[in-house]
């Protein structure tokens, strides 16, 4: 308490006295513990690195940002669109390489959608894919856009079927 009372003397130009108050260095204290715990959840909330396509999240996550993005919405005019990509395996094709290629479209669709888009893998061989329509840009158009793209540049294509469902 009396360190407490010095440091406040200290502050104010020092060549002074100060009696120590019980709830001045409380209010303090708290002060202080709010500060560093809004530092800790800012750290935890910033993205570590540059962000780069879209962000992968779990069922959970992707429901709560979906409510979240829906309230926006209603508000801004922002069209929400989500998508279940279909993806199933073409003849002939074996469980490895199919694993594989569906994983390499994961990892394509990770990298080439918008920073702002979200990635929901699921079972049963499907993806969901939520994108907002900002700037004008329409979702449907972009992400066939980005099938096309998809289908010419990566071999393991003809593995996978995918249907697009909205």
């Amino acid at each position: 308490m009396a360190d407490k009372a010095m440091y406040q003397v200290k502050q104010n130009g020092k060549h002074g006295y100060s009696l120590y108050h019980v709830d001045k260095h409380k209010s303090e204290d708290s002060i202080k513990n709010q500060e560093k715990e809004m530092n800790r959840m800012m750290t935890l909330l910033k993205e570590r690195g540059i962000p780069v396509g879209a962000m992968s999240v779990g069922q959970d996550d992707f429901i709560s940002i979906y409510r979240y993005m829906e309230r926006f919405s209603e508000r801004d005019g922002i069209d929400i669109s989500i998508y279940m990509l279909s993806i199933n395996r073409k003849d002939g094709i074996d469980d490895d390489f199919f694993s594989d290629a569906f994983y390499q479209f994961e990892k394509y669709l990770h990298t080439h959608l918008r920073i702002y888009d979200l990635i929901l893998g699921s079972q049963n061989n499907t993806i969901f894919v939520m994108m907002p329509d900002i700037l004008g840009e329409k979702s449907k158009v972009f992400l066939e856009r980005i099938l096309k793209e998809w289908e010419m540049n990566c071999d393991a294509h003809k593995a996978l079927d995918i249907k697009v469902n909205i």
